[in-house]
């Protein structure tokens, strides 16, 4: 072509986006410039929609930099490719800033912040910004909906799930699967079942999204029968599952602690030509540690030609839960060998395997590794097992100091198993300290007094809880 204009670099431009060759697309505008010739908006929407890893966040600030120069950055069309563009790089504060200072917001920019901020864990802030869209009488498309339920799931706010549900009614939004299952998500999160039911009924067209988020609602929340009896009603419906399915169905048999309705659905997941994944496997390993299978748990492992942390979190777990600390701790070292990133709950099993040992050494030794050489923040699932393995051990002091090192919404968590080993070693004193604290956190919990109950049994019960004042 001899002449070309913005028009015919534009098309090209779009044209490696739209292919996948990022960095490409950003050396051509660069060589754009370099023979003078003039962007316009639709030039810098295009690159801006190219700048995402493997093209650096440096050259990604540059091109703005460049927009900078030009009367773009008002434009609404620039301005929602330079808030995606931030995005993925998940520099959210600098999404925002361009955000803030646009005049004109159409929902398209509304969704891309409040989509950000929900997928980056970031929830009070997308709720707020829902809120404000609403007060600005912007009206929510489907896109926000669903990250917003999401939101509301992870915060375990059912008064805002609700609200959200309201407008979705008023709205008129049909309740089509991805809604349905979003709303299913957010009421099983948030523990009302009653309401995860009803919004399945209420959807005509079930798929298989749909049955997997209410057999994945019941099974999160223990209801393990009701989880399995819904997914015999999806496989009479001849709706086909899918892998997400098949985990959600594993975990419900892990939880009834049936190892031949596991059986049952691995036959289910290799008739159905479902590949078994890292999600799939690691669900089948759990479930055959957890039902005693300790065989078949390491032979889905070996068979496995690719293997991530989650996998190998739950084959170190599995080994843990059979007391077999040695080999919990061989997997463990292949794991750093090969080079695997491991997590909190990397160090659950580990720790667990020093628990059912009685391993106190090793245990502080693992627990000092995660922190020191990791540099790994404790979850509280480490910390109930490491204050479980202190108080087996007879250490009830030491463990009973470590809880007030803690944040107060570990303490009932904490408490819990301190206690137990109170009552294992009969150490009145700090079982009383630790009921006290029970007590002041949690008066109206039936479950502390049977504990204390228990652990006073050595002394005549009514001498025993008159130590308390229980109207404090």
């Amino acid at each position: 072509m001899l002449i070309r204009d913005v028009v015919s670099w534009n098309a090209m431009i779009a044209g490696y986006v739209k292919s996948g060759y990022a960095c490409q697309a950003v050396e051509l505008f660069w060589r754009m410039q370099q023979e003078s010739i003039e962007p316009n908006e639709k030039t810098f929407i295009c690159v801006l929609m190219a700048c995402a890893p493997p093209v650096s966040i440096e050259e990604a600030a540059l091109i703005h930099t460049f927009l900078s120069m030009y009367s773009f950055e008002s434009d609404i069309h620039v301005g929602n490719a330079l808030i995606g563009m931030y995005l993925n790089f998940r520099l959210l504060n600098d999404a925002y800033f361009v955000f803030k200072h646009m005049t004109m917001k159409d929902v398209v920019m509304w969704t891309s912040m409040i989509t950000g901020y929900s997928d980056n864990g970031r929830w009070d802030e997308a709720l707020n910004l829902f809120q404000r869209m609403l007060q600005e009488s912007v009206i929510p498309d489907e896109v926000i909906f669903l990250s917003v339920l999401s939101a509301c799931a992870s915060l375990y706010s059912l008064r805002f799930g609700l609200m959200v549900h309201s407008i979705i009614i008023n709205a008129g939004i049909d309740l089509n699967p991805f809604i349905g299952s979003s709303l299913i998500n957010m009421y099983a999160k948030c523990g009302n079942l009653h309401l995860v039911h009803r919004v399945f009924e209420q959807i005509p067209f079930k798929d298989t999204v749909l049955w997997t988020a209410i057999v994945s609602g019941y099974e999160q929340q223990s209801e393990y029968g009701k989880a399995l009896q819904v997914f015999d009603d999806m496989l009479a419906t001849s709706i086909n599952p899918n892998e997400f399915t098949f985990v959600s169905v594993l975990n419900a048999c892990t939880g009834v602690a049936s190892l031949d309705l596991g059986m049952i659905v691995y036959s289910n997941i290799v008739e159905s030509g479902i590949e078994c994944n890292m999600h799939i496997a690691s669900a089948l390993i759990d479930m055959y540690g957890k039902c005693g299978n300790e065989e078949d748990m390491c032979a889905v492992f070996v068979c496995l030609p690719i293997t991530d942390t989650v996998v190998w979190n739950a084959i170190i777990d599995g080994l843990a839960q059979h007391g077999n600390s040695e080999s919990t701790f061989q997997y463990f070292k292949q794991m750093k060998h090969h080079g695997l990133e491991v997590d909190s709950m990397t160090f659950v099993g580990l720790l667990s395997a020093c628990n059912h040992a009685g391993l106190v050494d090793e245990g502080l030794y693992y627990f000092y590794s995660m922190l020191v050489d990791d540099e790994i923040k404790p979850s509280i699932e480490v910390y109930v097992c490491l204050i479980d393995i202190l108080g087996r051990a007879g250490q009830l002091e030491s463990a009973y100091a470590l809880t007030w090192k803690l944040p107060l919404e570990y303490s009932m968590s904490l408490y819990t198993p301190l206690l137990s080993s109170c009552r294992i070693h009969s150490n009145l004193d700090v079982a009383t300290r630790v009921g006290e604290s029970m007590i002041k956190l949690h008066p109206q919990r039936e479950s502390t007094y049977v504990l204390l109950s228990n652990v006073h049994a050595l002394k005549p019960m009514r001498a025993a809880l008159g130590t308390f004042d229980f109207d404090s």
